[in-house]
């Protein structure tokens, strides 16, 4: 294992930010409050964040078509899930399809209780971060990062894969 010092960035120097985020969620009879955060938090940096309703049918799962769709047509860096045990199943199938189509175009980052209490969730196939805690802070120095095409580095907060080896500076 592997620690690096995190890097910290100002964003809105040598020019805004641009990476832009994708959210799905469920269709909800409220907006989900933890995304609004970190989608206000990311776009006070001056990044874009985008929150992508999918309708969720029991026989079918989440309508994978629809991600697909945002996907095509706000081309995220990043795409954010929340997740709450028993449906990080169901989130994890999604991201598995999703990056079965776009392959490694995006960086996967999840957050919520789950990722919070059961943080091997990490070495699971195609999940690259977890924000365990609050994320606000977190997600937007690494949006920072990415925006910059740094590597995957340690930040406060994230715990992240990187390569053959994984790091948790929290």
């Amino acid at each position: 294992q592997e620690r690096r010092n995190p890097i910290r960035v100002m964003s809105g120097l040598g020019g805004p930010p641009l990476a832009r985020i994708l959210f799905p969620t469920n269709e909800y009879q409220i907006d989900p409050l933890g995304l609004g955060y970190l989608s206000s938090a990311l776009k006070k940096a001056g990044h874009k964040a985008k929150l992508v309703q999918l309708p969720y049918d029991p026989e079918c799962g989440y309508n994978i078509a629809r991600l697909y769709e945002a996907f095509r047509e706000f081309r995220p860096e990043m795409v954010g899930y929340s997740i709450t045990t028993g449906q990080h199943k169901l989130w994890k199938q999604a991201n598995d399809e999703l990056h079965a189509v776009v392959g490694n175009s995006y960086i996967g980052v999840w957050g919520g209780s789950h990722a919070t209490f059961f943080p091997d969730f990490l070495f699971t196939a195609n999940v690259d971060v977890i924000c365990q805690g609050e994320g606000e802070q977190a997600i937007t120095e690494h949006a920072n990062l990415v925006d910059q095409h740094h590597p995957k580095w340690s930040l406060a907060g994230l715990t992240i894969e990187n390569l053959s080896f994984k790091i948790n500076d929290t």
